[in-house]
């Protein structure tokens, strides 16, 4: 355990870094949006596409990880459904548009901050496994989003052909094909692009987590304490335990299964505040689940990792 806190302290003092930074100006909303489209389209892809790369992979593994990342998400999101039916009308987060923010905050996970402690708490390989388990991921859950906004938020319409352009250009799932395919082909980056994408990718997860600091807010607690409270739960322990439940069932590598069992334990991503306020999610609700989670991972991803790694060794 002492040494689970000793990696993941560094990410919680860059992200209470981000913060204190937003705190005194310096990283206001129009400095954070800049940084925030250069880490994720500039920096985190050569990231991504050097672990691929560099990474030996063994597809049978990939194979496993379909179920293991997709059936936690899919499961999840039924419990919303019935937790929905459930409920009383005059309970804003699982009727109306807090209820799309609520799914949303079950299923999407921060993938700067899951980078990261793969990193810090499995090393330099793990990036290539959370790479993979965000290929999966990211349209899942970007789907899974978009309708139920579509039904259930605000918004009258929303185009659905652009949000599938938006999902086929995203920049992760493109580091993640190019990436395979250089692994796969074996041409490598040659040259110097290996070289210069490491420069890019060194620099990717510090500032990457800077801006997740940078975007906490005080919670409006009074706003739903029970549906903060309930998601915060199910996303950050459930997630990870059905994680572990499949991996166990499906007798997946070790390796793979830490690296899924710590990625389903991340915090809910900024970037569905975005997609809450554009598609009529409810983006207060959206924003008080993104900051409640964040600050709560700081304990519960070192807790999960350390008894994901007492059975997985």
């Amino acid at each position: 355990m002492a040494t689970v806190l000793e990696a993941i302290a560094p990410l919680i003092l860059l992200t209470a870094f981000g913060t204190g930074l937003r705190l005194i100006g310096f990283l206001d909303d129009a400095r954070r949006g800049a940084l925030e489209t250069v880490v994720y389209f500039v920096l985190v892809p050569p990231l991504i596409i050097r672990a691929l790369n560099r990474t030996e992979i063994d597809f049978a593994s990939v194979l496993s990880m379909v179920a293991t990342v997709l059936v936690p998400i899919l499961a999840i999101t039924a419990v919303a459904f019935v937790m929905r039916v459930a409920a009383p009308k005059t309970s804003p987060w699982l009727h109306g548009p807090g209820f799309p923010s609520t799914v949303m905050g079950l299923t999407r996970n921060n993938i700067f901050i899951v980078l990261a402690a793969g990193q810090a708490l499995l090393g330099p390989e793990a990036a290539a496994l959370t790479a993979i388990a965000a290929m999966l991921y990211v349209p899942t859950v970007n789907i899974i989003g978009v309708v139920c906004c579509m039904r259930y938020g605000t918004a009258q319409t929303t185009e659905v052909w652009g949000t599938v352009r938006a999902l086929s250009s995203n920049p992760l799932i493109l580091a993640c094909v190019v990436g395979l395919l250089l692994n796969v082909t074996g041409i490598g980056l040659p040259g110097p692009l290996d070289p210069a994408a490491k420069l890019l990718s060194d620099s990717a997860l510090g500032l990457a987590l800077f801006c997740v600091g940078a975007g906490l807010t005080l919670p409006a607690v009074r706003m739903a304490p029970w549906g903060l409270a309930v998601t915060g739960v199910l996303k950050l322990l459930a997630m990870p335990l059905l994680a572990f439940v499949i991996c166990w069932l499906s007798a997946v590598p070790d390796a793979v299964a830490l690296a899924v069992i710590l990625y389903h334990a991340g915090p809910c991503a900024p970037g569905a505040y975005i997609l809450a306020k554009q598609l009529g999610g409810d983006a207060d609700f959206m924003a008080a689940i993104i900051t409640t989670q964040t600050v709560a991972a700081a304990l519960t991803l070192p807790l999960v990792f350390a008894a994901a790694r007492a059975v997985y060794g």
